[in-house]
């Protein structure tokens, strides 16, 4: 009860305070320290059920404080919804895990080998960006067509708070804390080298943020509609159901010699998917003019919408003509208004019209964007940069302990 009374005066004074609709960068934004996520590499080489078994060795306490924060917060959802739900994946796990495909499902059962975590809670966590987070993602080319790549990505709401974290001891989202702690930048590598880059949190084997040189970037925002869990709940219990999970999807097709080496084959195979859940891809090349926004409807092989760089409405309608040079994208479908309690993307359009400019932008500029507020908010895990004709990630955790950052 004390919860839902706090959630209440949140959104009360999220309305009352709606986030500012003006580029907030500023010198006091938090600079990036591109050492503060730790650097680590997995063989595709190895049997699936060996790849991670000494990063999630090295985090094993991590993974699980996180995990088991996590759960316990789902099942205190009201009803026996969330409790139910787990109690099925436990018993039918070995259908779950043996429908992921590249032995991804082997993947989980050597990382539930190598931490002792209940295999229900894991399964979960891999299935959590189905239906939950909050993210800024953008493409973007200057002024001579190379292109950018930049990512927030926000997660943890709802999943317990507390007023202890921070010089400033205000509220914080425990769970998106307890993430950052289990961040990482993974190389993967195929014949000892690398084939693609993610930043990962250790324990999830999907893919959220990714880059493999000359071929893709790929970040991934949260999409919400109207049938919130219809169809995951559908998968869950159809073991015929050959839909695939978002993350998934994206990670096996950077991986594919074919999808993964070509801009315009991975956003065509991908938006020609069957996926679980609804959701926004960002899709980048090494070349001008390849930057794009699926939005993906679930049980679908056609995307809703799909929003490239240059498309004449490439960009927000206050743009002037001829400047087409980036797409941005929120939680909320691009030719809707944002609702008021959460519009980031019009401070964020406002930063890169009016104070980047298309002879403005760099790997720094996106930074300041993305850690401007509101895009910078209390769920805020990480900020990534990433460049494909150099194949490079950097990532930064990000933290935002200032008395008027949004809860989201």
């Amino acid at each position: 009860m004390i919860y839902f009374f706090c959630l209440l005066a949140m959104l009360a004074v999220a309305n009352a305070f709606p986030p500012p609709k003006t580029c907030q960068i500023s010198d006091a934004d938090p600079k990036p320290d591109w050492n503060s996520v730790p650097k680590a590499s997995i063989s595709l080489d190895l049997a699936p059920a060996d790849r991670w078994t000494a990063l999630a060795t090295e985090y094993k306490t991590q993974v699980a404080n996180m995990v088991n924060q996590f759960v316990d917060h789902i099942k205190n959802f009201p009803g026996k919804k969330w409790e139910n739900f787990l109690h099925y994946m436990e018993v039918n796990q070995d259908m779950l895990l043996d429908r992921m495909p590249n032995g991804y499902g082997d993947e989980i059962r050597g990382i539930q080998k190598a931490t002792g975590i209940k295999m229900s809670s894991l399964l979960a966590f891999n299935l959590g960006y189905e239906i939950m987070g909050f993210c800024t993602s953008v493409t973007a080319q200057d002024a001579s067509g190379h292109m950018y790549h930049g990512r927030n990505l926000d997660f943890g709401l709802f999943l317990g708070f507390n007023t202890s974290a921070g010089p400033n001891e205000n509220f914080q989202w425990t769970n998106t804390d307890l993430l950052r702690q289990m961040t990482v930048i993974v190389d993967f590598t195929r014949g000892g080298n690398v084939l693609y880059s993610t930043v990962a949190y250790v324990g999830y084997v999907g893919l959220l943020t990714g880059v493999r040189k000359a071929g893709v970037t790929v970040t991934v925002d949260t999409r919400f509609d109207d049938n919130f869990d219809k169809f995951l709940k559908a998968w869950i219990h159809d073991p015929t159901d050959t839909a695939l999970l978002l993350s998934q999807a994206l990670r096996s097709q950077i991986e594919d010699d074919v999808t993964g080496t070509d801009f315009e084959k991975y956003w065509a195979a991908l938006g020609a998917t069957r996926l679980v859940g609804p959701a926004y891809a960002i899709i980048g090349g090494p070349k001008a003019g390849q930057g794009i926004v699926l939005t993906i409807t679930p049980n679908s092989t056609v995307p809703v919408d799909t929003w490239r760089i240059t498309d004449s409405d490439g960009m927000p309608s206050a743009a002037p003509v001829g400047e087409k040079f980036y797409v941005l994208q929120t939680n909320y479908d691009h030719w809707e208004e944002p609702p008021k309690i959460d519009d980031r993307q019009t401070a964020a359009y406002d930063c890169m019209d009016n104070y980047i400019t298309k002879d403005g932008v760099s790997k720094d500029s996106i930074y300041s964007m993305l850690a401007a507020m509101p895009n910078r908010n209390r769920l805020t895990t990480y900020t990534a940069i990433m460049d494909c004709a150099e194949g490079t990630v950097q990532a930064t955790l990000q933290y935002c302990y200032e008395n008027n950052c949004s809860p989201w």
